[in-house]
């Protein structure tokens, strides 16, 4: 009664090493993909900062520092587009007016970089500054400010429509 023939023997055999065997193989193959993925990262150059760093990080906190400082300070520049007269007035709040101020206005034209223009801002500078606007072409311009006032940085961003 006990007699098993030997086909039914290695049948027995077999089908209780087929789960093994394959869990071997789904483990051997996703070792070899770790492995090979570790292979090509490995050679792969990640440069998350630049090599100047800790000055890049200081400028962005300077220039974090002049925003707030702009920002303590109702109107602390206002930009008056006056048409009749095809200019633009940069006039500062009036703590700033009478004391001399030096810095620079950048106008971006998100639309064409080879329009953006630099301004200085004049040395002697203690009122308002004055910007001709006929060599700006109608638009959309980013205008940034930037300006030192008694060893203070400030600095001043908006979004212009030029008609």
């Amino acid at each position: 009664m006990n007699r098993q023939s030997k086909g039914e023997k290695n049948k027995k055999s077999r089908s209780g090493l087929e789960w093994p065997i394959g869990i071997a193989v789904v483990l051997l193959l996703f070792l070899s993909f770790l492995i090979g993925a570790l292979v090509v990262l490995s050679g792969e150059q990640f440069d998350l900062v630049t090599k100047d760093y800790y000055e890049k990080g200081l400028a962005y906190q300077q220039r974090i520092d002049a925003i707030r400082r702009t920002q303590e300070i109702p109107d602390a520049l206002r930009i008056i587009p006056d048409k009749k007269q095809n200019v633009l007035v940069f006039r500062f709040a009036p703590q700033f007016q009478g004391k001399p101020l030096s810095g620079k206005i950048y106008f971006y034209r998100p639309s064409n970089a080879r329009q953006d223009k630099q301004v200085d801002l004049p040395a002697s500078l203690t009122d308002d500054f004055v910007v001709p606007t006929e060599q700006l072409p109608k638009g959309k311009w980013r205008i940034k400010a930037e300006w030192e006032v008694d060893g203070q940085t400030y600095y001043y961003e908006t979004v212009l429509y030029l008609e």
